[in-house]
């Protein structure tokens, strides 16, 4: 893995300078079950390099967190016990955003979830799914409404507490908190939109929120829809 941090080096497997650089890796993220291995070996080679002068520091990876993993009937998927659940069909049908929003929202990143108690109904739409049709027609609602439409104090308030509670729960790998913050104000977009205030404001930050949750949804909403750029 240092090598990664000088690829084009011939004389020697890689450079300190690169590996000062570039190392070590701010977050390590993995299964528990993959992972061990991974942490065992690298952090024993990393010690040696340190005795040996090599690398500035003994340990690869400050932070760690394991993901859970998505099983199947109390078990792990697996071909042999033919509990394979094939994602592109579902994608095919309900969308990209739809399933994997479906899988953070389903509880905390490190817990495992079970994919049959999760969606026992491979033909009825995900409830998350609702959701994003909501933003989508709260934000069209919202753009049509414009400018002018005067956004209610309590509306902008609120858009900034979930600026600020979306972004802690992401840096904590807190996404399934980080939904339901995203789905309050969504609720009180819409209420005053239903008022008939305006909400333009709020939609954009929602809309900006949801990116790194739904990137094909929030990508599709934030330039088509709203006129944004990068």
């Amino acid at each position: 893995y240092f090598r990664y941090c000088s690829p084009a080096q011939t004389d020697r497997p890689f450079d300190p300078g690169d590996v000062a650089r570039w190392m070590p890796v701010a977050q390590y993220t993995g299964g528990v079950e993959h992972a061990i291995l991974h942490l065992l070996y690298s952090r024993f080679f990393t010690k040696v390099l340190f005795d040996m002068g090599l690398v500035g520091f003994t340990e690869p990876f400050p932070r760690l967190m394991n993901q859970g993993q998505v099983i199947y009937g109390g078990s792990s998927m697996s071909k042999s016990k033919g509990n394979i659940v094939e994602p592109m069909p579902l994608v095919e049908r309900w969308g990209a955003d739809t399933m994997r929003l479906t899988m953070l929202f389903a509880g905390p990143f490190e817990d495992d979830i079970d994919w049959k108690l999760l969606a026992p109904d491979p033909q009825r739409a995900p409830g998350v799914r609702s959701w994003l049709g909501r933003v989508w027609t709260a934000t069209l609602d919202a753009v049509e409404r414009g400018e002018t439409a005067a956004e209610p104090d309590g509306l902008r308030r609120s858009a900034q507490r979930a600026v600020r509670g979306v972004t802690e729960d992401l840096e904590r790998f807190r996404f399934n908190t980080a939904i339901s913050k995203l789905m309050v104000l969504t609720n009180e977009v819409r209420a005053a939109l239903d008022a008939g205030a305006g909400a333009l404001g709020s939609v954009r930050l929602l809309v900006q929120l949801l990116a790194p949750l739904a990137p094909f949804v929030a990508e599709e909403l934030w330039r088509e829809v709203l006129g944004g750029s990068d």
